[in-house]
């Protein structure tokens, strides 16, 4: 029986390189004995095969490989090295499989070894940005400069977020440089002053963001919005016409969250499918030119809750559900700030503008009601037939009266 090695593989089918230097051999999936074909490697031994000519060539059949042996790698192992082992093991199987491996394979695999990355270590070393509150802004200080500041920031950390939350105001030293407190601590504003974190999470950004130990008075940055050129040809006249666009772009390791509850295992199965397949598809514009591709990781996230009665920070959007649940939002001392919400939406090949909806930004302090705030709101097309759902629910943070 003839012997030989995996040449090639291809979607569904591959080569056999003989060991007597004759002419390559095609050979399909089903042609295997005792292996799947996606188990396959590049170079994999054949231990025997049949050979049949067709009326494309050689084709072989009745396919025998020899198996590879897997190593075993403990899982504290892998936990200890960071996911080290799985980088290795799946930087080595791409470079095997790449003519075989799909986008979404990529994805999986990478996803896999990032949430494996994420350690406890690492989870504690974790910056959740969340939004300014409104009333911060609503109580604006008086010196000109500390106002411009206030107008600037639009995200805290979680320290400082929870000092805001229990009633605390920033404050403005009165000598230049002006320097920014927070229940004693001293703030840093980072990325064009859009962005408050304490001491140690500065040290930590500034040690991953600026590996070139750039000074205390440089600014380091989570984001960009840099604005790029396009050109675009008429279609009758065949002449060039030049627009740009702006686009977002993050640092290394920075990225965007989200908290989620979930009432089962299968919702939340079927919200992982569906983040994975968002994340090949892309989200926001520009999406045929490889704009808004991502990989999402999991960890755990307390957030406290607020009681029946008093204020609340949302971060999420919210359309009250009724004028009656407006009405109760607005009581009290609040201060929130209107968000309209524009944009297209694509389906089947057409692109159409959803109807506009404006909603209370992420930051507002309202009167909370209930736990159930806001609702869905379908923004579909007229000429549509099935629903554009935005999601206008509250997330509700409980907020305290501030401190004297």
């Amino acid at each position: 029986m003839p012997t030989g090695k995996i040449k090639t593989l291809l979607k569904g089918f591959g080569f056999i390189q003989p060991d007597d230097g004759s002419k390559d051999v095609h050979f399909s999936r089903r042609a295997l004995k005792n292996v799947q074909f996606d188990e396959l490697i590049e170079g994999q031994q054949v231990t025997s095969y049949t050979i049949t000519q067709g009326d494309k060539g050689p084709t072989a059949s009745n396919i025998e490989v020899e198996k590879v042996a897997q190593q075993k790698v403990d899982i504290s192992e892998i936990i200890e090295k960071g996911g080290e082992p799985l980088v290795t093991a799946a930087e080595i199987l791409g470079r095997k499989l790449a003519r075989n491996l799909k986008t979404a394979q990529i994805r999986k695999v990478y996803g896999a070894v990032k949430k494996i990355q994420m350690t406890e270590f690492n989870r504690n070393e974790l910056i959740m940005l969340k939004p300014k509150l409104a009333y911060a802004a609503a109580r604006k200080p008086e010196k000109a400069e500390g106002k411009r500041k206030i107008k600037k920031l639009q995200f805290v950390s979680g320290n400082f977020f929870e000092y805001m939350v229990s009633g605390y105001l920033p404050e403005f030293s009165k000598d230049k440089p002006i320097t920014i407190t927070l229940k004693g601590e001293k703030v840093y504003p980072i990325n064009g002053e859009k962005v408050w974190v304490d001491a140690q999470e500065n040290k930590q950004l500034r040690a991953a963001l600026s590996p070139n130990g750039e000074s205390e008075n440089e600014d380091i940055n989570i984001w960009q919005t840099p604005t790029r050129p396009r050109v675009t040809i008429g279609s009758q006249n065949a002449g060039s016409e030049i627009w740009h666009v702006q686009t977002v772009q993050f640092n290394t390791n920075c990225g965007l969250w989200f908290a989620a509850q979930f009432d089962s295992d299968e919702t939340q199965q079927r919200i992982e499918t569906l983040l994975r397949v968002l994340g090949d598809t892309g989200i926001g514009g520009e999406r045929n030119a490889g704009y808004g591709t991502f990989d999402f990781a999991e960890t755990t996230l307390e957030i406290p809750t607020s009681e029946v009665g008093g204020q609340f920070v949302t971060l999420s959007s919210i359309c009250p559900q009724s004028p009656e649940q407006l009405a109760q939002l607005l009581t009290g001392d609040i201060a929130y700030t209107l968000n309209p919400l524009t944009g297209w939406v694509s389906s089947t090949g057409t692109a159409s503008r959803r109807k506009q909806v404006s909603m209370f930004a992420e930051g507002s302090v309202l009167h909370t009601s209930g736990t159930h705030i806001g609702r869905l709101v379908d923004l579909r097309p007229d000429t549509w037939s099935h629903p554009v759902y935005r999601y206008g629910y509250a997330w509700q943070v409980g907020v305290t009266g501030a401190s004297e």
